[in-house]
């Protein structure tokens, strides 16, 4: 099989309790992952921003 190509899982394959819990763990750690960037670089903007203010302010 050529490994550039993509290959598939064939429709035989069957989810099983394990694998759906394993897949619902990955997808809670992304989101979690991806909010906890937001709120980083949130923090980042908010301090930024408000140095400028302060720097305006004096």
């Amino acid at each position: 099989m050529d490994s550039n190509k993509p290959h598939f899982v064939s429709s035989a394959f069957k989810k099983d309790e394990e694998y759906i819990h394993w897949l619902q763990k990955v997808k809670e750690q992304y989101r979690s992952s991806q909010a906890k960037a937001a709120m980083r670089v949130n923090d980042a903007m908010t301090s930024s921003i408000g140095s400028s203010v302060m720097t305006l302010w004096i």
